[in-house]
C-alpha cells in the first residue's frame, strides 16, 4: 500500500511523503493528527497508512478542506443551464465523494472534545434533496406537483423526474426563443401601427429637377450644372458678363470675388495675340539680319 501510494506522487512531492511515512511507523515516540505524543514505532499498518494519506493531504488543502466541500455543496453549487441534468448529477456525486477523502478539523492541532469528524459524504437522499435545491424553481415546482409535495428519497428515481421535466421545459424554450413566422409577420404588423391620437401629417418630400441653363444652351457653356436664373456667364440679353459682386450675408457693401469664366477667356485671347505679334516681329528681325550678312 505505501509502495502503491508513493508510485502515484511526482518526484518533488515523494520528499514530503517519505519524511511522513518515517516519523509515522518508524519514530519512537510519534505524534498523531490531533497532536498528541504516542509511543512507538507502530510500523506500517492500515492505520498507519491512513494517518500518513491524511498527513500528505494536509499539505496540499487546509485543515477544513471537508467542511468547505460540504457547505459548497449545500450552498453554493446550481446547475448550469448548458448542462445536463445527468452530466450535473454525476458530478455532485463524485464531488460528494471527495468529503471522505478530505481532512477536517478534527484531524488538527485545536480539536475539542465534542469536535466531530465532518469528512462524511452525505446520504442518498439528502445528496437527492441537495441535487433538487441546485436545479431552477420552475423545475422544483414541476417536481413537487407531480410527486405532490414529497422529497426525494434517492437519485436514481429523482435523475428520471428531473429528465422528464428537461425535455419537456426543453421544448417550451426551444419555441420562445424560435417563434414561427406567423407571429414574426403579426410581431412586426403590431410594430409599425401607431397608437391612435399620435398621427401627425406627413411632411410632403421636396421633388427634384433637373437643372437647365437656356442662355449657356444657346450660347455656349455647360447648360446642365445651373439654372438660367443662377447664370454666372450671362446677361439675360445674351450678353457675357464681364465681372460679377456678392454682398456678405447680412451686410450691405458688396465685396469683389472671383473673375467670371467670360473674364478670363478674354485675358487669354488678349495674352495669345500679344504673343503672336511677338512671334512675327521675332521672324521679320531673323530675317533682316540674315539679309544683311548675305549682302
Amino acid at each position: 500500500m505505501f509502495q502503491l501510494y508513493v508510485n502515484l506522487l511526482s518526484v518533488d512531492a515523494r520528499y514530503a511523503w517519505n519524511k511522513i511515512v518515517q516519523e509515522q511507523t518508524k519514530a519512537d515516540p510519534y505524534q498523531d493528527l490531533q497532536g498528541l505524543t504516542r509511543k512507538g514505532p507502530r510500523g506500517m499498518s492500515r492505520m498507519s497508512i491512513e494517518d500518513c494519506v491524511m498527513f500528505h493531504l494536509l499539505t496540499v488543502f487546509p485543515n477544513n478542506a471537508a467542511e468547505q466541500e460540504r457547505y459548497y455543496i449545500t450552498n453554493v453549487l446550481k446547475k448550469p443551464q448548458r448542462v445536463s441534468i445527468r452530466q450535473f448529477v454525476q458530478r455532485v456525486e463524485q464531488l460528494n465523494s471527495y468529503i471522505a477523502q478530505l481532512p477536517c478539523w478534527y484531524y488538527s492541532p485545536s480539536v475539542k472534545v465534542k469536535t466531530v469528524p465532518m469528512n462524511v459524504s452525505f446520504a442518498e437522499a439528502d445528496l437527492a434533496s441537495h441535487v433538487l435545491r441546485m436545479c431552477p424553481y420552475t423545475w422544483q415546482d414541476q417536481y413537487n406537483l407531480h410527486e405532490k409535495g414529497g422529497a426525494p428519497t434517492d437519485i436514481r428515481s429523482l435523475l428520471q423526474s428531473l429528465e422528464a421535466i428537461e425535455r419537456v421545459c426543453g421544448q417550451e424554450g426551444s419555441s420562445k426563443s424560435n417563434p414561427s413566422r406567423d407571429e414574426k409577420a403579426s410581431h412586426s404588423e403590431k410594430k409599425g401601427t401607431k397608437r391612435p391620437g399620435t398621427e401627425s401629417p406627413r411632411v410632403p418630400k421636396k421633388v427634384r429637377t433637373e437643372k437647365h441653363c437656356d442662355l449657356c444652351k444657346k450660347h455656349g457653356g455647360a447648360y446642365t450644372t445651373h439654372n438660367t436664373r443662377d447664370c454666372r456667364r450671362f446677361e439675360k440679353d445674351g450678353t457675357e458678363k464681364s465681372d460679377f459682386r456678392a454682398a456678405k450675408k447680412g451686410g450691405k457693401n458688396p465685396i469683389p470675388t472671383k473673375q467670371s469664366f467670360a473674364q478670363l477667356s478674354d485675358i487669354l485671347d488678349k495674352l495669345e495675340k500679344v504673343l503672336k505679334k511677338r512671334d512675327t516681329r521675332k521672324r521679320k528681325r531673323r530675317r533682316s539680319e540674315s539679309d544683311s550678312d548675305s549682302e
